[in-house]
């Protein structure tokens, strides 16, 4: 059983171990393979600033991810997913689907129709998760100089 876990600036080095567990994730969104505090303390800065929730999660008494969305994305207004990853040794078990359909959940419970999210073009893999999660492209833009398809999904 997935649980979720309040993150925080406290917990920066557990979140640097599972991002840093997927250096070619992080090349392909950041441009760099491996994050360095200062790196995941920015995001904790900018989760202040949109109003992120960022959650790390745990299967039994391990943490294997971190999930991360806000409510209200300052471009759309509307909700996005920003962020699910899931510890490159943990891969692969379905625990990536388990996480999602948490938050999917939690969307319906708030009454949320439509949820959104960016994925890099070069993301292969993660385009065809979520893609298998039932999301569409909607909109190409441009992250850090590099192509990046919106994807949306109705929640009905």
């Amino acid at each position: 059983m997935i649980t979720l876990v309040p993150s925080s600036i406290k917990k920066i080095k557990i979140e640097k171990a599972i991002m840093n567990s997927n250096p070619t994730f992080n090349y392909i969104s950041t441009g760099t393979q491996y994050l360095r505090d200062e790196d995941i303390a920015k995001d904790h800065a900018e989760d202040l600033h949109i109003q992120k929730e960022r959650y790390l999660t745990k299967k039994n008494d391990e943490y294997v991810g971190i999930l991360e969305y806000t409510m209200e994305n300052p471009n759309d207004q509307m909700p996005w997913l920003g962020l699910l990853v899931v510890n490159q040794n943990s891969q692969n078990k379905g625990i990536g689907r388990e996480i999602y359909r948490i938050y999917e959940e939690e969307m319906r419970k708030r009454n949320v129709n439509e949820i959104r999210l960016g994925c890099m073009a070069e993301n292969l893999i993660g385009l065809s998760f979520w893609e298998k999660q039932g999301f569409n492209k909607y909109k190409e833009m441009q992250y850090n100089e590099r192509l990046m398809y919106g994807l949306k999904k109705l929640l009905l």
